[in-house]
């Protein structure tokens, strides 16, 4: 007869047991981590940039277990900004906020009543950045009658750096679906 026991795996990511050993996760990066003793509790960290976040998603997911997820911040790890326990798929944990501030954020994941072992999990987190205004566009030559036979070169630009124009014949308003200027050099 032969008895064998299957013990989770020690996550890369320990010790992380304490927000100050909190690891860094990056926007649209997944974790693959574990509980691996009864009692640990796992942290992450991650920064929303000056311009905040929207359509937050902070999940854990995984073939068996129930999750308790607390996320903290901006700036701290005590200050409370949702807990969750099974709002994700089974029993696992998920936090959608529509936005978030600039900051710092901390999680901190453990078992649901912190006295079982969860072999595999995942931690995901996920955010949009929100888009930023951009400056109206500059037209040269300006508005005015041309000759039809010898149209000027129209030049747009915009005081926005690195932004992406887009332009319309038709006098539509332009989307991101419209045509995408590139400045053309004679």
């Amino acid at each position: 007869m032969v008895d064998a026991t299957v013990a989770p795996v020690v996550d890369s990511y320990e010790a992380d047991d304490t927000a100050l050993a909190a690891g860094a996760i990056a926007n649209g990066e997944t974790q693959n981590r574990s509980i691996h003793a009864v009692g640990n509790v796992d942290w992450a960290t991650f920064t929303v940039g000056a311009d905040g976040a929207t359509d937050v998603r902070v999940e854990t997911n995984g073939p068996s277990g129930d999750t308790e997820m607390w996320l903290y911040g901006p700036g701290d790890s005590t200050t409370l900004v949702e807990y969750d326990d099974d709002d994700g798929t089974g029993n696992f944990s998920l936090i959608a906020r529509s936005s978030l501030a600039p900051g710092d954020y901390y999680i901190r994941i453990q078992d649901y009543g912190n006295n079982s072992l969860i072999a595999a999990y995942t931690l995901q987190v996920s955010w949009t950045v929100p888009l930023l205004p951009v400056a109206a566009p500059n037209f040269a030559p300006g508005p005015g009658t041309y000759p039809f036979a010898s149209p000027p070169a129209v030049i747009i630009t915009t005081a926005t750096p690195l932004a992406a124009i887009y332009y319309t014949t038709d006098g539509s308003e332009p989307t991101s679906s419209s045509t995408l200027y590139t400045e053309r050099s004679a």
